[in-house]
């Protein structure tokens, strides 16, 4: 089964006729070209005829057995993504109700200030200073507990790159688009 994480992987080379070692279900053969392999695939389908078509029983591009490889990573990363946005949802609609709360509960309050003189533009430039200061408290909590996240996971996982810091900003800018809304 090829690992395409094993940096240096096992190679055994036996006869086509030869039964395969006990640790290797199907003997295979590996063709390395450069770039443009449709040149030198006559060639093995020569070879292969030759041999006898019976002994083979699948024949795979690199690109294929990469993809296939790769599967379990692509659906791991495709379920992380899926919940992620279900995350990034749910912190939404949770900073939205938290506003919602605030000014349903602080209603007397906004009424006694209207009587008092406090024009509208007021209670609302209010409103919208208190909603931002929580959120910037909420973000700086949350981009320091995010890297100390990736820290860990990078310590853990073998990543390749710095990450994506797009998708931070992102996130970001869609939480204060919603405390804006709100």
């Amino acid at each position: 089964v090829l690992n395409v994480h094993d940096p240096t992987p096992r190679v055994v080379y036996v006869r086509a006729l030869q039964p395969p070692p006990p640790m290797a279900r199907w003997p295979g053969l590996l063709v390395r070209t450069h770039p443009g392999a449709e040149a030198i695939e006559p060639a093995v389908h020569d070879v292969r005829d030759e041999l006898g078509r019976e002994f083979v029983l699948r024949e795979d591009s690199l690109p294929v057995v990469i993809t296939r490889a790769l599967a379990r990573e692509r659906l791991l990363a495709g379920m992380a993504a899926v919940y992620g946005g279900l995350a990034i949802a749910m912190v939404a609609i949770g900073v939205w109700a938290l506003l919602a709360q605030d000014v349903t509960r602080r209603g007397r309050e906004f009424g006694v200030r209207l009587s008092l003189g406090a024009s509208p533009t007021m209670l609302y430039r209010a409103v919208t200073t208190r909603a931002l200061r929580l959120t910037a408290a909420g973000i700086s909590v949350g981009m320091v507990l995010t890297w100390m996240l990736w820290r860990v996971m990078a310590s853990t996982i073998r990543v390749n790159g710095e990450g994506e810091p797009w998708a931070l900003v992102a996130v970001t800018g869609l939480l204060l688009i919603v405390v804006v809304c709100a």
